[in-house]
């Protein structure tokens, strides 16, 4: 099980990797919407996809809409990570499927407690047996990165 980071800001993606690793996730890093989806081409056991929204060249929503036209990519759940929270943006993001939003800057128990939902949401769409995974420790809920 692996999640897909795609954060084109170096040190914001190796924040997002050194919290998500710590908490036991595995996580594959990608600069740019064209490498994300050479990753999920690449890497059949992508469970997440964790998104910036403002990327240069192909942005988090185009890349959310490029995502949804491979059925094989269609469920797996889109967790969008931006500084971008205005109505308009958040209502795109939902039109393309992406039903978990976070908001920069991060704050780790909010962050992993969607992560969580998210993946909690695509085991019982999926019909899994649970989790592997633990829910965020009332510490990791007062964390902030």
């Amino acid at each position: 099980m692996s999640i897909l980071i795609v954060e084109d800001d170096p040190v914001s993606s190796r924040i997002l990797e050194l919290h998500l690793r710590g908490h036991g996730y595995q996580t594959i890093a990608a600069r740019t919407g064209k490498e994300a989806l050479e990753c999920l081409s690449s890497t059949p056991d992508i469970q997440l996809i964790m998104a910036d929204i403002m990327m240069p060249e192909m942005n988090g929503l185009e890349l959310l809409g490029k995502i949804r036209e491979h059925p094989e990519w269609e469920e797996i759940p889109v967790v969008m990570c931006t500084a971008l929270a205005d109505p308009k943006t958040v209502e795109k993001a939902a039109e393309l499927g992406c039903r978990h939003y976070v908001t920069k800057p991060i704050h780790v128990g909010p962050m992993l407690r969607k992560v969580h939902e998210a993946l909690e949401e695509e085991m019982e769409k999926t019909g899994g047996s649970g989790s592997r995974r633990n829910p965020p420790s009332e510490d990791d809920k007062r964390g902030d990165a």
